[in-house]
């Protein structure tokens, strides 16, 4: 006779995860951490609050993983974006279009989940804030490298400060975040990073580039 248990055990799961977390996701970033309860999860994912938490663990490990896969998705979708070989101002340029597309992926624009919604949870949730700080240094980081490669390719001069150039790319890009979430079109938000980018290259880029000023 077959043992029931064994059985139970081998039976698929009767959720999907990946929507699930889907679904956690877009609640979190629409309405931040706070705002949004167990009940409206429980809800938009069609699961109990013992099977969510048997799935994902507690409210905060929810989060936490909303955040961790959207963090993902955005190194996924600008990693070809930083590419030296266009002009940096091209490259640039496809790296917030990467970002923008994301942006605007829901109904409605929601900005960023890392830097219009985690923000507002750092005082109350020091794991959210270490989560933001990781983000925002390999943010740092990618963009330091960035240029660093454009500099070694002759594409940014030889004096100039990477760090500082990607302290202010980034510094641009919590700019669009803010906006977006703010009602920006996409359209829009478009013009401020191709005038940002132009103010943030003016002086760094080398004299053999004929479209970067």
């Amino acid at each position: 006779m077959q043992d029931s248990t064994k059985r139970a055990r081998g039976r698929p799961r009767a959720y999907n995860r990946a929507a699930a977390l889907k679904a956690i996701t877009s609640l979190f970033w629409r309405h931040g951490f706070s705002a949004t309860s167990l009940d409206d999860i429980s809800a938009a994912t069609s699961m109990s609050r013992p099977s969510l938490y048997q799935a994902f663990g507690s409210k905060a490990d929810m989060y936490q993983q909303a955040f961790a896969g959207f963090v993902q998705r955005m190194a996924t979708a600008t990693s070809a974006a930083l590419d030296v070989s266009e002009s940096p101002d091209v490259a640039l340029v496809n790296f917030f279009h990467a970002i923008m597309d994301i942006y605007f992926d829901e109904d409605s624009a929601v900005g960023c989940f890392v830097f219009c919604t985690t923000v507002a949870e750092t005082g109350n949730h020091p794991e959210f804030q270490n989560a933001l700080h990781a983000v925002i240094e390999k943010l740092d980081a990618a963009l330091s490298e960035y240029f660093q490669n454009a500099q070694h390719a002759n594409l940014i001069r030889a004096e100039s400060d990477v760090q500082a150039l990607a302290t202010l790319t980034q510094g641009l890009l919590q700019h669009i975040a803010i906006r977006a979430r703010a009602g920006d079109s996409k359209e829009e938000l478009l013009k401020r990073v191709k005038s940002g980018l132009s103010a943030i290259l003016d002086h760094h880029c080398s004299n053999s580039l004929g479209n970067c000023e």
